[in-house]
């Protein structure tokens, strides 16, 4: 695909990405006025959203690797996909501890109780919600790293200093997260917030990043795919800019160090 094609591919997804800001809204509106009871209204927007965003992801993955090709970069979508692979692994392992936690509390519980197991989940929610949010955070660090690699790289091969903005904005938004995430477990220790704030944890970080998708789609649609007007008379040997980027190259170059195409007519 060509560098117009991956820029529509990037832009469409992130703003894909950022439709996620309205499923944000509603998972607060939901908790805050609902009373935790479940609005089968709510619950099939917020599907469909999730469902456009989850496809602006793919598109978003999809674009990333056509520039890795466009700009002979692997690592600009290699990042993302190592930053994915540890993300979910990560998140595999604290399911893991969260069930482990989880299944302790049921027996301390039964322990403290006379061998009588709780009628209710909320004494065992009580124990474990404190370990939550900082493990929710970690995660959400980890991912941005990544991301933060790949689009500083993206902002150095295509020439768009947006990305590097976007990328101090996801930073921004996974330091908020931790702050967050810290607060929220010394307030769960102390007992003065319960399990369902927690789950709440990631929206403060969360609205900021989606500040950085805006920068991202800004990002993708400014990408320059105009070749200069004189890469296309100017010869390789006689000349230095490649043919099909406008890259400057030694005159005894076979490739263009930027594209990877070869160059010549």
């Amino acid at each position: 695909m060509t560098i117009q094609g991956n820029k529509t591919l990037g832009g469409v997804g992130a703003c894909l990405m950022l439709l996620g800001v309205i499923g944000t809204i509603l998972s607060v509106v939901q908790f805050t006025t609902m009373e935790n009871s479940l609005n089968f209204g709510l619950l099939g927007v917020s599907s469909v959203i999730s469902l456009l965003a989850f496809i602006g992801f793919v598109m978003f993955l999809a674009a990333m690797y056509g520039f890795s090709k466009d700009y002979a970069e692997r690592k600009i979508f290699s990042y993302i996909i190592y930053g994915l692979i540890i993300t979910v692994v990560l998140a595999v392992v604290i399911g893991i501890i969260w069930f482990a936690l989880f299944m302790v509390s049921i027996f301390s519980l039964i322990s403290n109780f006379n061998l009588t197991p709780p009628t209710s989940t909320s004494q065992i929610q009580s124990v474990i919600a404190p370990y939550y949010a900082p493990l929710m955070a970690v995660v959400s660090l980890v991912w941005i790293l990544y991301n933060y690699k790949a689009f500083n790289l993206l902002a150095e091969k295509s020439g768009v200093q947006l990305f590097r903005s976007a990328a101090k904005i996801f930073v921004a938004g996974a330091v908020v997260n931790v702050a967050v995430g810290v607060l929220f477990a010394v307030f769960g220790l102390l007992g003065l917030i319960d399990y369902y704030v927690m789950l709440l944890v990631s929206v403060p970080g969360g609205l900021v990043q989606y500040v950085a998708w805006g920068f991202a789609a800004k990002g993708f649609f400014s990408i320059p795919v105009s070749t200069p007007s004189y890469a296309a008379t100017t010869s390789p040997v006689q000349g230095s800019y490649c043919p099909h980027c406008g890259a400057q190259n030694q005159a005894d170059a076979t490739y263009c160090s930027r594209c990877g195409q070869k160059l010549g007519t």
